[in-house]
């Protein structure tokens, strides 16, 4: 298993605290706190370091971050699971990648072909969160299988 994290941890109650400036529904924001404080997260990872960072971007910018961050974690994340497999890498015949934030073009199991140096006829795909099972299940080959979210 291979594991890549961001640099910058944030607590729950601060992210609950940055989302109740959002909207102005007192019910909804006691359903939100109600959320936050019994979902047993104490933390979370972010790749920025303040929130207020995200914010002041727009649409593009934060798509175009998230990809180039996306990216960076899941070679990272690909790299230390081929390391921690102890395998080789010219076996790994296929790459999937799952996430549900970093849907861009050419897509992050590109990228993760280049970084590992892998052979240009690997078997690739690019998947969203809810289709991860269905297409995974069958698989009879080696299979390097990357989940980033960010």
């Amino acid at each position: 298993m291979g594991i890549a994290t961001p640099l910058h941890a944030i607590s729950q109650e601060d992210i609950c605290k940055n989302a109740l400036t959002v909207y102005d529904d007192e019910p909804f924001n006691r359903f939100l706190t109600s959320i936050s404080e019994n979902s047993g997260i104490h933390s979370r990872y972010m790749s920025y370091e303040h929130l207020d960072n995200v914010m002041d971007l727009s649409l593009g910018e934060r798509l175009n971050a998230s990809f180039k961050i996306g990216t960076e974690l899941a070679c990272k994340a690909a790299n230390n699971a081929v390391n921690d497999w102890g395998g080789k890498v010219a076996d790994i015949d296929n790459v999937i990648v799952v996430t549900s934030t970093c849907l861009m073009s050419p897509s992050i199991d590109a990228h993760i072909i280049k970084n590992l140096g892998l052979r240009i006829n690997t078997v690739s795909k690019c998947i969203g969160m809810t289709d991860a099972y269905a297409n995974c299940k069958s698989f009879n080959h080696t299979v390097l299988l990357v989940c980033v979210d960010v």
